[in-house]
């Protein structure tokens, strides 16, 4: 009996051949294993260019989705919304444990980041109700201080505030000591001083 296995030893009458195809089956087990483990590697490294591949594919897409948004909705923050959303994700990153995974969730949150800082996205015009601009036109009687209006192109105008149901919309007129202020039919005249 071996002493530190604790395990008998017995003589085993083994011949030449015995011994060498056990040998070559070990060998030939081990290389379907090396296979095996070959396929696993390949495998695993076509999983991560797919992941990575899904990955770029999912940041197309959400810059797809942000410019469809942006065009069908102006007044839609989607700089705020995709903040929110890397906020979420970085959230997210903490609880992975893997240092790859955590590299390439990184660099996604670092497109999406790219993608949320992109000036396109942050300058996108509002979308508002049309106004037609009336520009104030007296008549050859000045004695009788009628007013008519007519309806010309929206250059000067300015929209001050936009409430529910109309807009408080601001007109320069063309001589810059006076400015038009009116809301739907209504119209005031305030005087500017001249600078």
């Amino acid at each position: 009996m071996h002493y530190h296995d604790r395990r008998l030893i017995k003589c085993v009458p083994k011949t030449l051949n015995t011994a060498i195809s056990s040998l070559s089956n070990k060998y030939i087990e081990a290389e379907k294993d090396k296979v095996a483990c070959e396929l696993k590697c390949k495998s695993v490294q076509e999983t991560k260019r797919f992941i990575e591949q899904l990955l770029q594919e999912q940041c197309d897409k959400v810059h797809d989705a942000c410019m469809r948004v942006q065009s069908n909705c102006e007044g839609f923050n989607i700089t705020e919304e995709l903040c929110t959303f890397i906020s979420l994700l970085k959230n997210d990153l903490n609880k992975l444990r893997s240092s790859a995974v955590i590299l390439k969730a990184a660099k996604f949150i670092e497109k999406l980041e790219t993608l949320a800082n992109d000036h396109s996205l942050t300058l996108s015009k509002r979308s508002y109700p049309t106004v037609t601009k009336k520009k104030v036109r007296h008549s050859k009687r000045r004695n009788q201080g009628q007013a008519t209006t007519t309806t010309t192109s929206n250059d000067d105008l300015m929209i001050i505030d936009e409430g529910p149901t109309s807009a408080l919309v601001t007109q320069m007129n063309h001589s810059p000591s006076e400015v038009l202020l009116f809301e739907d039919d209504l119209f005031n005249r305030i005087k500017t001083s001249q600078r």
